[in-house]
């Protein structure tokens, strides 16, 4: 449900969040759950924000673009009947030329219970910062990332960089993730890849993931080959 015109857009039950978004147009990998550093630090498995990337039962408004500037503000009722808590997000970009520049913040209230999987307090409050810049014989990328909990694994920083190089017909992508927990672990993870975009809509890849997370006793690693077509 949506009503957009002159004043903007304005939808209505399950909506992307602008967190997420910030996250995959800022790093080489995209919206990879199994190969992108960010997605891994951030939404994936172990990621660290609450709320998903997409929230339902929500309200999202969308400013119209201007200057090269473009915002979105989004928030969410609780899960639990009759409690006011929920959560609430935004982010603003900036886009000029090669650059492309995001601010994202994200807040969850754990205490209606909004059904977000990393319950680690009362509420979180996640902030993103990312980048990229394209200078023609690459495009370059880099995000900061800090996340506080009321309890739990309480600040955690996350730093990642990233670069997308032409290569033949296709690219070379890489990218590594470094996140430092509050008197905590530490967790390391790089990714090496080649993408090609056979059409508009279909691009072919293969990819390879090292992960090191302090809190494991195993490294992990991911060798993957494959296709993905977009409807």
């Amino acid at each position: 449900m949506g009503l957009e015109g002159g004043f903007g857009r304005i939808s209505g039950g399950r909506n992307t969040n602008p967190y997420f978004l910030s996250t995959i147009l800022t790093n080489p990998f995209v919206d990879s759950f199994v190969f992108s550093p960010s997605i891994m630090h951030t939404f994936a498995g172990s990621g660290y924000v609450a709320g998903d990337s997409g929230w339902s039962d929500s309200l999202s408004y969308s400013i119209p673009g201007g200057g090269g500037f473009s915002a979105t503000a989004i928030y969410a009722f609780g899960e639990v009947e009759g409690e006011s808590e929920g959560k609430v997000g935004g982010n603003v970009f900036y886009r000029s030329g090669g650059l492309v520049a995001t601010a994202a913040v994200t807040v969850v209230d754990y205490a209606a219970d909004t059904g977000d999987a990393a319950d680690v307090g009362d509420s979180q409050t996640a902030v993103l910062l990312g980048a990229t810049y394209d200078f023609g014989v690459a495009t370059l990328s880099a995000q900061f990332q800090n996340i506080s909990d009321d309890q739990g694994v309480g600040d955690l920083n996350t730093y990642i960089l990233g670069a997308a190089i032409p290569a033949g017909p296709g690219s070379v992508l890489a990218a590594v993730a470094f996140t430092d927990y509050d008197d905590f672990d530490e967790r390391l993870t790089v990714t090496v890849g080649y993408n090609y975009a056979v059409t508009s809509a279909f691009d072919t890849y293969v990819a390879f993931m090292y992960d090191d997370d302090d809190y494991l006793d195993d490294d992990g690693y991911v060798f993957g080959v494959g296709g993905r077509y977009r409807f």
